[in-house]
């Protein structure tokens, strides 16, 4: 949570558009960071310590599932809810998302209705 009280969260996705999209979606409730792979939001994470991570499933590099098993087992990360974002919609991949620790996934491409929804539920669970 940052100085004004708002909730953090870090969207870590190779599609500069889509982050751009999120970042614009989100940032009149929430405080957004954006990291355009694994490798900046690893840099990112050791300075700030969001919220909530929406996590690309498919990226080049380290991929989200991936990251996700990096963010797991670091001490400092891993507690930090995840959510994937995917456009991968065949039954293995969403069990996949699932399974892992993560509080879910949100299908690509994200409406921002839906988006805004879901991340609103995920806080309000929380109180």
């Amino acid at each position: 949570m940052d100085s004004s009280g708002k909730k953090l969260i870090l969207v870590i996705d190779d599609e500069v558009t889509t982050l751009r999209s999120l970042k614009r979606t989100l940032e009149n409730d929430y405080q957004v960071a954006i990291a355009g792979s694994a490798e900046n939001a690893f840099a990112y994470l050791k300075e700030h310590r969001p919220d909530l991570i929406l996590l690309d499933y498919m990226m080049p590099g380290l991929d989200g599932k991936q990251t996700l098993m990096k963010l797991r087992d670091n001490p400092i990360t891993k507690k930090i809810p995840v959510i994937f974002l995917t456009a991968m919609s065949d039954a293995d991949t969403v069990k996949e998302c699932l399974k892992m620790d993560t509080q879910g996934y949100l299908p690509k491409p994200i409406s921002a209705h839906m988006l805004l929804d879901r991340v609103s539920r995920f806080f309000s669970a929380l109180r």
